[in-house]
């Protein structure tokens, strides 16, 4: 009979083979969190995400399979969440840290700290805050710091300000203390903390918040110490001196040993802990590369990296066996999350679609009764051609506003699913959308875009975007072809041929606002700015608009 540990070692092996089937996520905002950008590779090969990117901070966790699927997704609190960070310190497990509480009024605040698993979510340390988050980080000179760093024996090590606790989770009761002046950086190593303050040498303490060494020789480590790494019992820092170096320092004797690896970089960018393994990640000329060393810093593996393409601007998160490459879309304040995974000179293909967003057509207007005060309804349809390769089964539309405040995001998507638009077809996607403008008779604009079809990047930005500009009576009136308007583009006038001075003219510019009116023509339009504009034109019974351009 197969043992367990045989399977499970095929199915691992299975697992990283179906790596080569490129999977690319996508995270809409503000629907959904957390952001993809940070991945946590857990034992599986599957990944935990922790962030807060909606608009009231509401934290959260996203776990995603190693095929790309959803897995589960909750929420870190029930209310706003600042301060979040998050350590991996097992395999499988991740110490989640974060202030919670509301942005500007008392209420209930805390400082949680939570143990994340795949199965479970527990909550560690929950301390009453007694100020709201405005006061905490905007009431003094340095806000004040919050962060989890150790999990060992039932004992939970954190920083709460300038004051280290550890705290027993069995008994809740803080068991001791250490209160430092102005902490800059705190790195678990080894079976406690290494802590850098303005008070002291940098200081190892145990779990037990004992002091253990302080080191004496500051001028004989050449590394800053805002980008160093612990592992095992090492600090670790790149050589500002020889940047192909890196600087290792035993937390407890203050022995140093420096690696030259200018044999493999011509310049070290950065260093990262993944487990056992400490990775460089920089440069051998033009070309980028890593290189993974052992808990005695030996050399394990050299593996040169490149990026999924080189149209967008990608961020690199490295593990020993695969890149995760995120970015946004770009394209507008939407700026969904996407990230692929890929083995390290592996990173096609990546799918693109291509949608043109061509017009938008009124198919109906629904008005309450005047005394009800309400906006008026738009059916609106879409027309948006699919230039892509394959057939399009989903996409966004959104548009944007000034937020009114509070929570609201100032973004507004649609999420389109079960289309069925081959390629070259056009989908019509029909919509509701209310406007106070066309209850009260005025100018109704928006822009809006499309994007992320079959939660794929768009390969061509250029065409997935159109201004919408509509008045009650224009739909079915367009702007008689008898009538010419003229000159178009124009620099301080408009007129209209078959000009009456029963005409009525109305130039709009793009946020709705009325810049000019007249009768058979405008003048004096010299000193507006340049751009599209919206003529709107009456002529008795009729009441038709197109569009004008101004220039120099």
């Amino acid at each position: 009979m197969m043992s367990k540990n045989l399977i499970y070692l095929f199915c691992i092996l299975f697992i990283a083979s179906s790596l080569k089937a490129q999977v690319i996520y996508e995270r809409t905002y503000p629907d959904g969190f957390p952001s993809l950008k940070d991945a946590i590779q857990l034992s599986d090969l599957s990944t935990v995400s922790f962030a807060n990117n909606s608009p009231c901070y509401f934290a959260g966790w996203r776990h995603i399979g190693p095929t790309g699927g959803i897995i589960e997704e909750g929420d870190l609190a029930i209310e706003s969440t600042h301060s979040l960070k998050y350590k991996q310190i097992a395999d499988d497990s991740v110490l989640v840290s974060c202030r919670v509480g509301p942005l500007d009024f008392d209420g209930t605040n805390y400082f949680q700290v939570s143990l994340w698993t795949p199965d479970s979510l527990y909550t560690l340390v929950l301390d009453t805050v007694f100020k709201n988050y405005w006061e905490d980080y905007h009431g003094s000179d340095t806000p004040v710091h919050y962060e989890a760093f150790l999990y060992n024996s039932n004992h939970v090590l954190y920083q709460w300000g300038d004051t280290i606790f550890s705290r027993n989770i069995l008994t809740g009761q803080i068991e001791f203390r250490e209160t430092f002046f102005h902490i800059t950086h705190v790195y678990p190593v080894k079976n406690g903390l290494m802590i850098f303050s303005a008070g002291l040498p940098p200081t190892y303490f145990n779990d037990q918040l004992a002091l253990v060494k302080t080191w004496l020789n500051l001028s004989a480590h050449p590394i800053s110490f805002n980008d160093m790494v612990a592992i095992d019992s090492f600090i670790v820092g790149i050589n500002y001196n020889i940047p192909t170096s890196l600087h290792v320092v035993n937390a407890f004797d203050e022995d140093v040993q420096d690696i030259d690896l200018s044999a493999y970089f011509s310049v070290i960018d950065s260093l990262v802990v993944r487990g056992d393994i400490l990775m460089a990640i920089g440069r051998n000329g033009v070309v980028g590369n890593t290189l993974q060393l052992d808990r005695d810093f030996q050399i394990l593996n050299v593996k040169p990296f490149v990026y999924p393409d080189d149209l967008y601007p990608w961020q690199l998160s490295f593990y020993p066996d695969r890149l995760y490459a995120w970015r946004t879309d770009g394209l507008s304040g939407y700026k969904a999350d996407y990230r692929v995974a890929y083995q390290y000179l592996d990173p096609h293909p990546i799918t693109y679609v291509d949608l043109e967003f061509v017009d938008i057509a009124v198919d109906s207007v629904f008005f309450w009764p005047p005394d009800h005060h309400l906006p008026a309804h738009l059916l609106l349809s879409a027309l948006i051609i699919n230039h892509s390769v394959d057939t399009l089964h989903n996409l966004t539309i959104h548009y944007e506003e000034v937020p009114i405040g509070g929570c609201d995001p100032g973004i507004y998507p649609r999420h389109v699913n079960d289309l069925k638009a081959p390629p070259g077809d056009t989908a019509v996607v029909k919509f509701w959308v209310h406007s106070w403008e066309i209850a009260m008779s005025k100018p109704f604009i928006r822009k809006y875009f499309v994007q992320h079809g079959n939660h794929q990047l768009d390969s061509n930005s250029t065409n997935n975007v159109f201004e919408f500009f509509f008045l009650i009576s224009n739909a079915e009136e367009p702007i008689p072809t008898s009538l010419e308007v003229y000159p178009n583009p124009f620099t301080d006038f408009i007129k209209v041929s078959e000009r009456s001075d029963l005409m009525q003219l109305n130039l709009y510019d793009q946020t709705g606002r009325l810049v000019s009116k007249g009768l058979g023509q405008l003048t004096d339009l010299g000193a507006l700015p340049t751009g599209i504009y919206f003529l709107n034109v009456q002529t008795g019974s009729s009441n038709a608009t197109t569009r004008v351009v101004k220039v120099e």
